[in-house]
């Protein structure tokens, strides 16, 4: 099996709170789901043989008049042969926003 898994955790509690699933449906797209809502699929590009890369609105994520600047936790699990997460533990920051 294989399976690529964007995990995010936008309120900075260390939970999952959405999930992004890439998967082919005649193309590479990602399927954002999470606290009962379910995003339009964003198609994803391969930059290389070894990458993906995908631009979603965060925006989206967030409700309405979060303050910024915003914190978006992620994380990254692959399986192929083994399942392999990046980071290793906790979750890489990215900030954005007015700061």
């Amino acid at each position: 099996m294989n399976a690529l898994a964007v995990y995010y955790d936008v309120n900075g509690d260390g939970k999952t709170d959405y999930t992004g699933r890439i998967v082919y449906r005649g193309g590479l797209f990602v399927w954002i789901t999470g606290k009962g809502k379910a995003f339009q699929p964003v198609p994803v590009s391969r930059p290389t043989p070894s990458s993906a890369s995908f631009t979603h609105p965060v925006d989206v994520l967030f409700p309405e008049g979060t303050p910024s600047p915003r914190k978006l936790r992620l994380a990254v699990v692959s399986l192929y042969r083994k399942r392999d997460r990046a980071p290793n533990t906790g979750w890489l920051t990215v900030t954005f926003g007015p700061r």
